[in-house]
């Protein structure tokens, strides 16, 4: 498969675009029905959080479907018997560290706000939140963090730094940043040692998600 070499800088704009401008529609939209109806508007609401963030992440992936349907489409079709025992073993060992880390922070009060507000909107709208952090969001965010930046910073330890820190930026900024930056850091190199097919870090992530999701199902 001929890798694209042109920079592409699209998955980055369109997802902080969408992610920023779509949360103040949606925001909007909320604050004019709830004057209509004649009750008080709540900034903090978890349903306009939960839904909010189904909305944008339902844009997101329709759009970077539309985009990147084919590149899809050709990665699944390189996917061997290597490449899956790589994935399995790479997420068993991620979301095994992923859980010595966060039981870590947890024993020493660290504030894990992303967690939080995931658990929120899980308690509001659990099936499209569920579809949200499981389906969509390692869609998006190796779609953005991974194969975009690749296309953007060609020197291989460059990248994993920049798109590790990026990832665990976005996730939110405190110490527990840094259980996002490993994870991220984790997920750049599981895409490089798969030559590049980003079918590789979106299953990692969608595993690591999944469980995730499960446990705070069941915490709720």
């Amino acid at each position: 498969m001929n890798k694209e070499t042109k920079k592409d800088w699209r998955p980055i704009w369109l997802y902080l675009g969408i992610s920023i401008f779509g949360s103040i529609i949606i925001g909007i939209i909320y604050g004019v029905f709830m004057a209509i109806t004649g009750k008080s508007v709540d900034a903090n609401d978890p349903f306009l959080g939960a839904f909010s963030l189904f909305v944008t992440d339902l844009v997101i992936a329709i759009i970077f479907l539309i985009l990147y349907h084919k590149r899809i489409k050709e990665d699944i079709k390189k996917i061997n018997k290597k490449n899956i025992i790589y994935i399995i073993v790479s997420a068993i060992i991620l979301i095994g560290l992923n859980e010595i880390i966060s039981r870590l922070f947890t024993t020493l009060n660290v504030e894990m706000s992303n967690q939080d507000t995931i658990t929120n909107s899980l308690m509001t709208l659990k099936i499209p939140v569920v579809l949200s952090i499981v389906i969509m969001a390692p869609f998006i965010e190796e779609v953005t963090f991974r194969y975009s930046l690749r296309t953007i910073i060609k020197n291989k330890a460059t990248f994993v730094i920049v798109s590790s820190i990026a990832f665990g930026l976005f996730h939110g900024i405190g110490i527990a940043t840094l259980l996002y930056i490993f994870i991220g850091a984790c997920l750049s190199i599981i895409y490089l040692k798969n030559e590049e097919n980003i079918i590789a870090p979106i299953s990692v992530h969608f595993l690591n998600n999944l469980i995730a999701a499960i446990e705070m199902l069941l915490l709720i």
